[in-house]
């Protein structure tokens, strides 16, 4: 998705009132169980927060400065990159993007397909000698537990849903992807971390689960 153009009352500081804000001990200690009185009510929080996941955004008037899944799975590569230095190589970003748009045939297509992301992340993978190391999960419709059982472990998931904002940004088509890098579940409520890919975001977007629209596929890279 394409970010919109007219930012001029962007409200960043706009969230919902439950959506949690991590204190610096939970940012000290990101995976952890606590439980915490609020006013007579116990409230059980699991946080699961996972350092150092890149942060690269769309830009307007970059090349292509309208997709999303590029950004996203750039990030994603550009993690691992940091456990598998061979993976990159670089330290230009934008060489991964332009690899992934050529793998993904985007210029002749106009668009990277959801269909594509297993494909285009596993030849990446094989074109720098890691397919025994590294292998490509996607799952359709996932739930929170699906996100939450890859996040607790290490593992930044690529989102892709439709129709996405923060406070007054919105974006241009329906489609958006996303890198979540953190879960904070407070009792049944249930909240994300993202890398949105847009530069008007703050780094770390904090949205509910259930707020998120036609959550279609998460694609993660994890150790075989």
């Amino acid at each position: 998705m394409k970010i919109g153009k007219a930012l001029s009352a962007i409200g960043l500081g706009v969230l919902m009132a439950s959506t949690y804000l991590p204190s610096v001990e939970a940012a000290e200690q990101p995976d952890r169980l606590t439980t915490r009185d609020r006013g007579g009510t116990s409230l059980t929080y699991n946080i699961h927060e996972i350092e150092k996941v890149p942060s690269h955004k769309q830009a307007v008037g970059d090349k292509y400065d309208a997709n999303c899944a590029l950004i996203a799975l750039t990030n994603l590569i550009l993690y691992w990159d940091q456990k598998y230095p061979q993976l990159v190589g670089t330290d230009d970003w934008t060489r991964v993007e332009n690899r992934l748009a050529a793998l993904s045939n985007f210029d002749k297509q106009g668009t990277f397909y959801r269909s594509q992301y297993k494909p285009v992340l596993e030849e990446f993978i094989a074109e720098h000698g890691l397919s025994n190391y590294l292998e490509v999960k996607v799952i359709q419709n996932p739930t929170y537990e699906d996100v939450e059982r890859y996040v607790s472990q290490g593992y930044p998931v690529q989102l892709s849903f439709n129709n996405y904002s923060y406070g007054a940004v919105k974006g241009f088509g329906d489609n958006h992807s996303v890198i979540i890098k953190g879960v904070v579940r407070m009792g049944n409520v249930k909240n994300v971390i993202l890398r949105s890919g847009w530069k008007p975001v703050p780094d770390n977007a904090y949205h509910r689960w259930d707020d998120l629209q036609a959550k279609e596929q998460i694609s993660v890279i994890v150790r075989k």
